[in-house]
């Protein structure tokens, strides 16, 4: 919970160019070619690798803390909570709307596994 907290007195730091940052991908450093849960095409909304790479490299952060962290504070922007712009907002709810739409994806093809195993 402390890193989270500490993420929040870096919003700004965190959010600069988010519009640019929300918008061209930029693979997490220690997953290069691993894709996303086995999916080797899928990878994170770019918000979110922005600032999962930037926790890793200036925090020293493991790579799921990481995503984990940045997957909270994209979510807590989009909402308006912290010391955020209009254009930070855009890009974080961009970001949302693409995390929830993977998930949804990745639970979909998890489900239909498991009907055909039946």
């Amino acid at each position: 919970m402390t890193e989270l907290a500490d993420v929040a007195t870096e919003d700004l730091f965190l959010a600069i160019d988010s519009p640019a940052k929300a918008s061209v991908h930029e693979p997490i450093v220690h997953q290069k070619g691993k894709g996303l849960w086995n999916h080797k095409t899928w990878q994170l909304p770019a918000y979110i690798q922005h600032i999962a790479n930037d926790l890793i490299e200036k925090r020293g952060m493991s790579t799921g803390h990481a995503i984990a962290i940045a997957i909270a504070a994209v979510k807590r922007w989009a909402s308006g909570v912290g010391n955020v712009d209009e254009g930070t907002k855009t890009a974080a709810r961009k970001a949302v709307t693409e995390w929830e739409a993977l998930k949804a994806k990745a639970h979909a093809k998890t489900a239909s596994k498991r009907a055909v195993g039946a």
